[in-house]
């Protein structure tokens, strides 16, 4: 009963046609071969200032997204 209230509010049905919600960023590091550091803490500080930041999750909707276009 709940996953079935939960899913009638459902932000994607509000979003324009062609809009997507934003998840958050990937990055990718590709290491060359002369390179000894390790990625993971690159990895790590570039996800840090990756703009925009991805949407607040409550019950696996992004409520503030919802809240918008509800109004």
């Amino acid at each position: 009963m709940i996953s079935l209230i939960a899913s009638s509010c459902s932000v994607r049905r509000f979003l324009p046609k062609g809009e997507r919600l934003y998840k958050g960023a990937t990055v990718k590091v590709v290491k060359g071969k002369d390179v000894k550091a390790s990625t993971g803490s690159l990895r790590r500080e570039i996800k840090k200032v990756a703009r925009p930041k991805s949407n607040t999750i409550i019950l696996g909707q992004p409520y503030k997204v919802w809240w918008w276009y509800v109004i």
